[in-house]
């Protein structure tokens, strides 16, 4: 969080109390310009001069030391000049620490004019360490707000340097990465910048750039946008482009940064936030401080936003494996779904969807109203908000969000790692603080790869089969709770050697014993889960399940139909369309109106010795298949289901194991 209308350090402790106090929670405050002695009221101006302004900030080490002390990171505005009316300018220019001969240039800043510091020249990076120090060697902050002045510069012109002529280019990705790794040689695997990535503007003669470079932009927030729809639009628009070109974490200003004449507005700045919750950097700020404070709304607007800021700090843990794998890979935690547009190339073609990572799928709102039409990515998906609510890559569905909803699915197989310590998301309690979460969404076999730390990794991996679910773990990760999405109350838990878990009667009987698991809800709104609480490192975990004993939808688990490389699943099963004599057996339907034209194979998993029936409907073709009458006997025996469609029954008997069904010949409509 951060303000940009006092920059005072009781401003800056009355914003953070403002969210505190709401159980808010706040991972870092910008402290923002003018923050350097002197400031901007005198003519003798702070820009750059390190050195903290003690009338705005009475004792600084102390006010970092406050906020560390409840667990909030600094980070500092800064850039890459030094205004012609601060008091060190003149022996930086008679040092020759400047690029172009000392030239100056117009900023936004200050007196209006300053120069560039050579960051080709040694001894100029040399003398910009030694300034940047007043700051590390004396107090704990862990990072830049690396700020535009590269922009000052013109595009078309060389710039003159100690080592010879430059481009913008070239001088844009020494100056960022000279903020960036002189940072991490002082603070190591806490340092970061948060700098533009690709970004524009629209400001009048605003030429959209690419920015820091993405290896030392940790934290690519993508500038000043209005506290308007349009503001929001470009702002998706920037992140797309940003995120397609390679930047691994990319974040906003939520609600906008500059100044305009509307009002503030609840609408788009909960829909900014829910956004901005669901994206690697979840950042509010700007000058116009009404436009950012949630309680300055109302109290459901606090709720909402507590709710979302919850939720982006429970998926560190997930945002951050991401970020390692984005690193590795180049491939963003951001994955567009759309293209970048041609011939013009500033815009993003698609209508602002987007992966975060493999396994959570948004479709941002971008306009004031509730109806969004999604259309699906590869895949299976399950509604963040209502786990019975599920969606097949490729089809297309117009759907309703109040303000405190937003469009986030989750893909079935998904596992997900969590920091959770309250209850707001019904992830888990206060008990869970000192545990890993896992969300588990069984799906055949499925797995994740989590970074506790950039030199550590561990594949979790969930396999679903006959019987149950195994959950394995490469290597040790400590204590972790399970929450596995499973409507069949388990027989059992079981450990590597066979040791059992004992199940608990309660979630709170789950959350007062060191280890255990519960089959239920947290409260009768919730959905059922299978919890797990292991508190010592392990490295399977057996959940055991009999095989279902009839079709009672509680208990009714939904077959998977492989076609090639993807699954099928058979979701419009109702118990009205199975006829009255067939209500005591297992039932599995096969073919529905949306495989016309499909040659199926089905494979099944049978769990005891079975008798195996097949209603053939009469209709389809003359001669029974072959792959029918050579495998099952004809019962002799027709049944009608309720539509009065006659069926043969055929019959056969087979140990447990997997049975196969031949395809359906082409028939349509099978």
């Amino acid at each position: 969080v951060w303000e940009d209308a006092a920059n005072t350090e009781s401003a800056a402790w009355s914003l953070i109390n403002g969210y505190l106090d709401r159980e808010i929670p706040v991972g870092a405050i910008i402290i923002d310009s003018p923050w350097e002695w002197p400031g901007e009221s005198v003519s003798n101006n702070g820009y750059n001069t390190f050195i903290f302004d003690q009338k705005s900030y009475n004792q600084p080490k102390k006010f970092i030391q406050d906020l560390n002390n409840k667990g909030i990171h600094v980070i500092c505005w800064i850039t890459g000049v030094i205004d012609t009316g601060c008091s060190l300018y003149n022996n930086a220019k008679s040092n020759k620490y400047f690029v172009n001969n000392g030239g100056i240039t117009d900023w936004w800043k200050g007196s209006g004019k300053a120069s560039h510091i050579d960051f080709f020249n040694p001894n100029a990076v040399n003398y910009w360490e030694g300034l940047m120090d007043r700051v590390f060697d004396s107090l704990r902050v862990d990072g830049w707000k690396v700020d535009e002045s590269d922009n000052q510069l013109p595009f078309s012109s060389p710039i003159i340097t100690f080592q010879g002529q430059k481009t913008r280019r070239q001088y844009s990705d020494a100056y960022y990465s000279e903020m960036f790794n002189y940072i991490h040689s002082k603070r190591g695997a806490n340092a970061m910048i948060t700098a533009r990535p690709y970004c524009q503007e629209v400001s009048q003669g605003y030429i959209p750039y690419w920015f820091a470079p993405i290896s030392v932009n940790t934290a690519g927030w993508v500038g000043d946008k209005y506290s308007t729809w349009d503001g929001l639009v470009l702002t998706l628009n920037n992140i797309f482009i940003s995120a397609n070109g390679g930047y691994a974490a990319v974040g906003s200003d939520i609600g906008g940064y500059k100044d305009n004449t509307t009002s503030p507005n609840k609408n788009l700045f909960l829909r900014w936030a829910q956004m901005g919750s669901l994206m690697p950097i979840m950042e509010n700020g700007g000058k116009t401080d009404d436009h950012h404070k949630p309680w300055i709304f109302d109290d459901n607007t606090v709720q909402i936003y507590k709710y979302f800021a919850v939720l982006h700090h429970e998926l560190v843990p997930y945002l951050y494996s991401y970020d390692i794998n984005a690193h590795l890979t180049g491939t963003s935690i951001v994955r567009p779904l759309g293209t970048r547009g041609y011939p013009d190339t500033t815009t993003w073609k698609g209508d602002w969807k987007y992966l975060l990572g493999d396994n959570l799928f948004v479709a941002a709102i971008y306009r004031d109203n509730t109806s969004r039409t999604i259309t699906f990515p590869e895949g299976t998906w399950i509604n963040y908000w209502d786990d019975n609510d599920i969606y097949q890559g490729g089809t297309t569905a117009t759907l309703n969000y109040q303000i405190n909803q937003y469009p986030v699915f989750i893909r079935s197989g998904a596992i997900i790692p969590l920091n959770v310590d309250d209850s707001v998301t019904a992830h888990g309690s206060l008990m869970s603080k000192n545990y890993l979460t896992l969300l588990v969404y069984p799906d055949g076999q499925s797995s994740i790869e989590y970074h506790p730390d950039p030199s550590a990794s561990t594949t979790i991996s969930c396999s679903e089969h006959c019987g149950g679910y195994t959950i394995s773990f490469s290597r040790h990760i400590g204590s972790i709770i399970i929450r596995l999405k499973n409507n069949i109350q388990p027989d059992s838990v079981t450990l590597n050697g066979g040791t059992n878990l004992t199940m608990q009667n309660s979630f709170t009987a789950f959350e007062g014993n060191s280890s255990g698991w519960f089959h239920g809800k947290i409260k009768d709104s919730e959905n059922t889960y299978t919890w797990i609480k292991l508190t010592n490192p392990v490295d399977t975990v057996y959940i055991n399940t009999s095989p279902v004993s009839d079709i009672n939808p509680v208990n009714y688990q939904l077959s998977k139909l492989n076609v090639g490389n993807e699954y099928y699943v058979d979701r419009t099963f109702t118990l009205a369309a199975v006829p009255d004599a067939f209500k005591g057996f297992d039932l599995i339907k096969t073919a529905n109106d949306d495989k016309l034209k499909i040659n199926l194979n089905f494979h099944f998993n049978i769990c005891s010795n079975a008798d195996i029936y097949i209603a053939y409907d009469q209709r389809l073709a003359a001669t029974t298949p072959a792959w029918i009458t050579n495998n099952y006997t004809n019962t002799s025996k027709t049944i009608a289901d309720n539509n009065g469609i006659s069926f043969d029954i055929w019959k056969r008997t087979v140990s447990a194991g997997t049975i196969s069904f031949g395809d359906n010949n082409g028939i349509q409509q099978s």
